[in-house]
């Protein structure tokens, strides 16, 4: 079967990571891959970023467009697997529209529905409902009045464009399901890769992730810094650390705090599994990281708020702990508990993490994506 993936990126973040492994198990098995980014290094597409041509060009990018046509002609794909379209939405879904190829629509997150994108305005969920974000105060008589007509035409144009679309959440689902049949399709591990190893000391703490201020890390170091004599705490990952930095010191746990920057790929497992457990503090409406999987895979339990994805694979307190969303008290409480933890009280748990990410292995969420192609196909 030749398969073409649609994506904003060619490498940011967990679309990218999915659409790689993906790919590269959809190929061992015989199948064709192609890949369309609208923008990166290597996209002769190139979409602009810049405001006002990239709201623009979200209802006119005939060139862009024209190119993609041609890119999708050559390949002749017997199904074409659409990721993150940020880029040219309207024009790019009546292209889908118009194909006689059959489509194939992953939602990986909030993008399509919520006014600001992060399916979070503030402490309240998004209802995909631009006027009652306006009333509430949450955006601007200026952002609605831009963002309205996009957002009615995007999500008409979502019942005309796909075949069949998925999401890796409940919760994404159910949003999603107001405009377009949607069918929940979670997301994968690769369970060799990570593995729970009892021969490495769980000790300390550890975010891992973009270093970005939707990830919640200011609120997970004024939790840490309530803490007593806490153990050490390690941030992980891309970005510019420089706030934070000056925050930890700020708070009076710069020596307790060890910013540990990027990791090679190949570091990654042992950090994991060197963990007591991994705080995933994010601010926005996570759908299903990757991350999250990977570090229940190697046998570690993680922290994490009770929105979005995490309570499709979290039982609070039996394979990793819930918080309440955006509120530090409740972050600050969970950590005590996990630090003040009975060695073998967590070792269940860590057990009980790797056990759920069993469930969710590469090789049959490939096997559930072959037979919706075919599906499809007809």
């Amino acid at each position: 079967m030749k398969i073409l993936f649609l994506n904003t990126h060619e490498d940011f973040g967990g679309a990218e990571e999915y659409i790689n492994q993906t790919a590269e198990e959809l190929e061992s098995r015989g199948h064709e891959i192609e890949k369309i980014s609208l923008i990166g290094k290597k996209s002769d597409i190139n979409f602009s970023q810049k405001f006002p041509r990239r709201y623009l060009q979200r209802f006119f990018a005939s060139i862009k467009v024209r190119k993609m046509r041609q890119k999708i002609k050559a390949f002749d794909p017997d199904v074409i697997h659409v990721h993150n379209i940020h880029y040219g939405e309207i024009p790019i879904l009546r292209l889908l529209k118009n194909t006689s190829t059959p489509v194939v629509k992953t939602f990986h997150d909030y993008t399509f529905f919520c006014e600001c994108e992060w399916g979070v305005h503030g402490k309240k969920l998004c209802e995909g409902k631009p006027e009652k974000c306006l009333r509430d105060g949450e955006i601007s008589p200026i952002h609605y009045l831009f963002r309205k007509p996009l957002h009615r035409l995007r999500t008409y144009m979502l019942t005309k464009s796909f075949e069949k679309a998925l999401a890796p959440s409940k919760d994404l689902t159910k949003l999603a399901n107001k405009w377009v049949g949607t069918k929940t399709l979670h997301n994968f591990v690769d369970l060799e890769k990570y593995g729970k190893n009892s021969e490495i000391k769980k000790k300390g703490l550890l975010y891992f992730g973009r270093i970005a201020d939707e990830k919640g890390i200011d609120d997970l170091l004024h939790a840490y810094s309530k803490i007593e004599n806490p153990p050490q705490l390690k941030i992980a990952g891309k970005g510019d650390e420089t706030k934070y930095r000056q925050m930890a010191e700020d708070l009076g746990i710069k020596e307790k705090v060890k910013f540990k920057g990027f990791i090679k790929e190949e570091e990654i497992p042992k950090l994991f599994q060197g963990a007591k457990a991994v705080v995933m503090p994010s601010k926005w409406r996570e759908n299903s990281p990757l991350t999250l999987l990977e570090v229940m895979a190697s046998g570690t339990p993680v922290i994490a708020p009770e929105i979005g994805g995490f309570p499709d694979y979290i039982e609070n307190e039996k394979n990793s702990y819930l918080f309440d969303f955006r509120d530090i008290e409740s972050l600050e409480t969970t950590l005590k508990q996990v630090i003040s933890e009975e060695s073998s009280e967590l070792d269940s748990i860590s057990t009980k993490a790797r056990d759920t990410a069993e469930k969710y292995g590469l090789n049959d969420h490939t096997s559930k994506l072959e037979e919706i192609y075919e599906s499809v196909k007809g």
